[in-house]
Parts: structure tokens; sequence; C-alpha cells
């Protein structure tokens, strides 16, 4: 055992060692391309250091202010553990690399509405504004993740340049994993005068099977729907009081 011990001992020293002068850049070639965000701009060190971060799919991204910070440490006293942490985080972010993959800490993330805009069409041309709140489980990022919640993605206080109703409600987007290892999407409305409804699947960090709904209210005033008549013709076509949802 103790001959064993020795050369793994060895291995960590220098894997450590490699960490510490290694460039950061690295680190953007280990985010695979089919993720909706990417490392831009990395500075320092694969042990220590910081990158800007791009969301949106490929050739849509749009960067954001504040860069994240990384640090490595040994959790549990030798175990590698990743400390990720930025403005827009509750708290530290924690990485750890296992067998089947990469263990991904509990976590709430706010940020701006304004970076739905990096979905493209139709968000972009909506000039939404509120917040987003994303919240995630402990979870194992691999290839085939296990079956349960992913992701869920609430749009508080969402608004429009686009229309005078301010603000148009509450909406939430919840991404789970289902047991055959598809990706599933569900969109409804938590409150507000606009009704949004829709389901989806996740491929490759797209969508796919793409079908929803957005209208007024059923209990909405004129006033009321007159107004949000111009935004609901700007996501899609409208069949009697309906407007079916179109992405590009």
């Amino acid at each position: 055992m103790r001959r064993l011990l020795m050369p793994l001992a060895a291995l960590l020293v220098a894997l450590c060692a490699a960490l510490a002068v290694l460039p950061a850049r690295w680190m953007m070639a280990w985010v695979p391309e089919t993720l909706p965000f990417a490392l831009v701009d990395a500075s320092g060190s694969l042990w220590r250091g910081q990158a800007l971060v791009a969301v949106g799919p490929p050739g849509q991204r749009r960067t954001l202010p504040d860069p994240l910070q990384w640090r490595w440490t040994l959790a549990s006293g030798w175990q590698p553990a990743m400390a990720v942490t930025h403005p827009w985080l509750a708290g530290p972010l924690q990485l750890r690399p296992t067998v089947s993959g990469m263990a991904v800490s509990a976590q709430t993330l706010r940020l701006p509405a304004t970076t739905l805009m990096a979905a493209g069409a139709p968000l972009n041309t909506l000039s939404p504004g509120g917040e987003l709140r994303a919240s995630w489980p402990a979870q194992v990022l691999r290839a085939r993740p296990a079956a349960g919640p992913l992701l869920t993605l609430d749009w508080r206080d969402a608004s429009s340049a686009r229309v005078r109703i301010q603000p148009l409600g509450s909406y939430r987007a919840q991404v789970s994993a289902q047991e055959d290892g598809a990706i599933a999407l569900k969109i409804n409305t938590l409150n507000g005068p606009l009704r949004v409804e829709a389901e989806g699947a996740l491929t490759r960090g797209r969508l796919s099977r793409f079908a929803g709904t957005a209208q007024a209210a059923p209990d909405s005033d004129p006033a009321t729907r007159e107004a949000l008549a111009p935004l609901l013709g700007l996501v899609g076509p409208s069949r009697n009081g309906v407007t079916q949802l179109r992405l590009h």
C-alpha cells in the first residue's frame, strides 16, 4: 500500500503544480460548444483565474459584465474541487470532478432580463426587462443526465419596451431530464395579464419540437387586450385570439 501511495501523492503534487502555471485560457477549450454559454477573455492560471461569460447559442452570444472567478481547492481534505464566484451568484458554486462526470453544487443565479436577448428572435425584438432567477439542484453533469429537474428559470416582473403594460407578469421555465434521456422544456405563467404556455425539447443546446401559445388573460378588459395586441403580433401568428409562439 505504501508503494502505491507514494506514486499517487507524487502525481497529485505534479497535477497541482501544472494547474498553478498552465494558462487560464485552457479553460475556454474545456467548455463544450453545445452548451448555451462560453468563456471568453480568460486570464490567470488554471489553478486560479477569471473569465468573462458569453451566453446564448453559438453565433448569437452576448458577453455579460463582471468576470467570474475560480479557484481550485481540496474538498474533504483530498478531493480537488473548483470554487466559482460571480456577483450574480448567491454564493460560491462548487464543481468537483467525479468518475461519472462533473458534480455541481446547488445554487441560485440572479441576472437582468436583458440577457434573454441572447436567445434570438422573438425575445431580442421585445427589449425584455425585469429580473431572471435561475436555480438548480446539486447534480452531476454528464452526457446523459439522471432523470429529474435540471434547471428552473423564473422571469419576475417581466416587461417589454413594445407594450405600455408594466409589468406583464411573471413566468417560469423548467428544464428536466426524462427517463429516455430527452431534455424537456416547459414554460408556464405564474401571474399577470399575458398568459404564456409552451413545451419543447432541447437538442444540443437548441430548442426542437417547440409548441406554445400566448394570449391575454381571460379576465382582461378590452383596453388590456388592445394594449397587448402589438406585442402578440411580434411573437407569432394569431387565430381566434390565441397567438402561436414562433421561435427562430
